[in-house]
């Protein structure tokens, strides 16, 4: 009789012990989808104790040797204390890897509350040069900069939206935001310095 229930507990032991494993599938999270679509960017919504104007500044070097650059700006028509950004940089075929051989655009999408300058979204292209020959193949560290926005935004200051850059190529693309509570040119504005540390909390923490 004994015997005859030690491979019965081992059976029940077996299933208990199968019955505590398990598996959930869950969904992709949004960043892991932009990941794969190669999209950078989002909305944010920015909140002030005193009115103030979003400055953002674009720019576009020419293709393939910078020799002139494009700066658009985007400026609050009016300053507010609460202001929403959507800002978006996306390849032209979302989701595709193109062959290095072919001609690779992104494209830079803006919509800024209280900026009529913006309604229906801004968009700005530029060449995605360093995915294409021959340019692939230049000696340098690629960097490709997604928005990066203080938690808590201090005025006067800029934050990187997007920088795509080679270390020692002039070909450049880059946008910045920042909030002044005065468009007088002589207001001094602190730079964003790429490879400075960075020693504020961001938003997206």
């Amino acid at each position: 009789m004994k015997a005859a229930l030690i491979p019965l507990l081992s059976l029940v032991l077996a299933s208990a012990a199968f019955a505590q494993n398990q598996t959930v599938q869950s969904p992709i999270t949004m960043q892991q989808l932009m990941r794969e679509l190669r999209l950078q960017g989002g909305n944010w919504t920015f909140k002030f104790d005193q009115p103030v104007y979003a400055k953002i500044v674009c720019e576009i070097p020419s293709f393939p040797d910078a020799k002139k650059v494009e700066t658009t700006e985007f400026v609050s028509d009016a300053p507010s204390r609460e202001i929403s950004l959507f800002f978006l940089v996306s390849p032209m075929r979302v989701g595709d890897y193109p062959p290095p051989n072919a001609e690779q655009e992104r494209a830079m999408k803006i919509l800024l509350s209280g900026c009529k300058a913006t309604d229906g979204t801004r968009i700005l292209y530029y060449t995605e040069k360093f995915s294409m020959l021959p340019w692939i193949n230049q000696d340098g560290q690629v960097g490709d900069y997604k928005p990066c926005i203080a938690l808590n935004p201090e005025l006067n200051t800029e934050y990187v939206l997007s920088d795509y850059y080679r270390e020692g190529d002039p070909y450049e693309p880059k946008a910045t935001i920042c909030f002044v509570t005065s468009l007088d040119k002589a207001t001094p504005i602190k730079p964003f310095k790429r490879g400075e540390s960075r020693k504020f909390k961001a938003a997206d923490e």
